[in-house]
């Protein structure tokens, strides 16, 4: 991308419809938390990338950040993939974390701001079963029932989860071990497409994947 000497949000995403027809990012604070604003508040009501406080988002940081995204990426035609909890901090993969209660009322809010979008598809957590904070198959499920039922329109929405669910990397007779996890695979079903992880670093075992 190019360079700008202020931070631009609504230009960040236009630059990247250069490269790029989707992105995914977080509405959390992530690796690289901002030092001053923050996507929540916590119990006392001051600003924390603590995901367990995700109840309690912080109106700011919404309005002045992800909704920029968002409606940049709506504007120049871009998929706005939101990553929901992660991908890579303990604070940003906690929003799904604290009480039932409270973990809904995230997903409600998620919903509610950003359901009707045509352009933002849904993605719950980021390799939900290897990095720390990590989640089962049976907690995604879970989840993905619970932010369906609160979505108005068919957004896209799927989990993210390693390379080799279920243990199959550990099993050296299977070749080719399914990306996805048939755990997930659950009625009534919550999601519309699978996110299957796996790098190829060549053009022709990637056809063979296709």
């Amino acid at each position: 991308m190019g360079v700008r000497a202020d931070f631009d949000i609504a230009w960040e995403i236009a630059t990247n419809t250069r490269y790029f027809q989707k992105l995914r990012f977080g509405p959390t604070g992530d690796r690289y938390p901002h030092p001053t604003e923050k996507p929540f508040l916590d119990d006392k009501g001051q600003p924390t990338d603590a995901g367990i406080h995700a109840m309690r988002p912080n109106p700011r940081w919404f309005q002045q950040r992800v909704d920029v995204a968002v409606r940049a990426a709506y504007d120049a035609d871009l998929i706005a993939d939101l990553i929901l909890c992660g991908p890579d901090t303990a604070d940003s993969r906690s929003t799904l974390r604290s009480k039932e209660a409270d973990v809904q009322a995230w997903l409600k809010y998620i919903a509610a701001r950003y359901g009707s979008y045509p352009n933002v598809w849904l993605c719950l957590c980021n390799e939900y079963d290897i990095k720390s904070l990590k989640y089962t198959s049976a907690e995604i499920v879970r989840f993905g029932q619970i932010l369906k039922g609160y979505l108005p329109y068919p957004t896209p929405l799927s989990v993210h989860a390693s390379p080799y669910p279920d243990g199959n990397k550990r099993d050296p007779k299977v070749k080719n071990p399914p990306a996805w996890s048939v755990e997930l695979d659950r009625s009534p079903p919550w999601n519309d497409h699978q996110i299957l992880q796996r790098k190829l670093r060549t053009i022709a075992s990637a056809v063979d994947i296709i």
